[in-house]
C-alpha cells in the first residue's frame, strides 16, 4: 500500500491555510506573504522532481551542489481551468558528470510521482543546463 498524505485545510475570512500532521502551515492566497493553489502545485512538483533525482544521484553515486528548478505553467481557458502545459528548466551546479545528469533527470521525470500526475493533464517538458 502507497503512503498516505494528510492536510488539514481551514479557510476563515482572511485566514486560508493548510497544515500537516507535521505542523508545518502554508499560508494561501494572492496576497504578499502567501502561496495561491497554482503556486503550491508548481512547488510540489519542483519538490518531488528534486527528491526523486536526488535518489537518483545516489543511486549513480554522483553528486552536485545544487539543482533550481524553473517551473512554468500555463492554465487553460476553459470553464474548468486545469492546467494545459508545464515546463520545466532545470539548472544544475557543480555536477561531476553532465551526461549522467541529464540521464538522472530524465528518469526523475519518469519516477516522479507529481510529474506523473500532472504528466495526465497537461504536456509536460523539460530542459536541463549546468553551471
Amino acid at each position: 500500500m502507497g503512503s498516505k498524505q494528510h492536510v488539514i485545510a481551514d479557510f476563515y475570512d482572511t485566514r486560508w491555510r493548510t497544515v500537516n500532521d507535521l505542523g508545518t502551515e502554508i499560508k494561501i492566497g494572492s496576497e504578499p506573504g502567501k502561496a495561491a493553489p497554482y503556486d503550491l502545485l508548481l512547488g510540489a512538483l519542483s519538490g518531488c522532481l528534486y527528491s526523486t533525482f536526488e535518489s537518483i544521484l545516489e543511486k549513480m553515486q554522483m553528486s552536485v551542489k545544487g539543482t533550481r528548478f524553473d517551473i512554468h505553467g500555463e492554465k487553460r481557458d476553459d470553464k474548468v481551468a486545469t492546467l494545459k502545459e508545464c515546463h520545466v528548466n532545470v539548472t544544475v551546479v557543480g555536477a561531476e558528470d553532465e551526461q549522467k545528469a541529464k540521464k538522472a533527470m530524465e528518469i526523475a521525470t519518469r519516477y516522479c510521482s507529481i510529474y506523473q500526475t500532472l504528466n495526465k493533464v497537461a504536456e509536460m517538458s523539460w530542459e536541463i543546463s549546468f553551471e
